[in-house]
């Protein structure tokens, strides 16, 4: 591989990872805006409590791995982006 080629790998690397982090930026800023109605609460609760993720694992019958998906939803995908406000009114409100 050419000194040339690796060089255009490298900056379409950092292009496409400055692109991930501007993303991430602007889905942290919707999801927050959202959660700060009244609405958006509302619903980001119902979803909370529809995927069990404070729940203790009472239904055995579903399997472990479908369990901690559905957590992880929340876990995972919504609340690391959420700042601490948001999340101590969803969680304690």
């Amino acid at each position: 591989m050419s000194l040339d080629r690796i060089e255009a790998l490298q900056n379409a690397s950092e292009a496409a990872q400055q692109a991930n982090r501007e993303s991430l930026a602007e889905y942290k800023k919707a999801l927050n805006g959202v959660c700060a109605t009244p609405n958006g609460q509302f619903v980001m609760r119902s979803l909370i409590k529809a995927l069990g993720v404070f729940e203790p694992r009472r239904d055995y019958s579903q399997g472990l791995v479908e369990f901690n998906a559905k957590r992880d939803v929340y876990l995972g995908l919504i609340r690391p982006f959420l700042t601490a406000e948001i999340i101590r009114e969803l969680e304690n409100g």
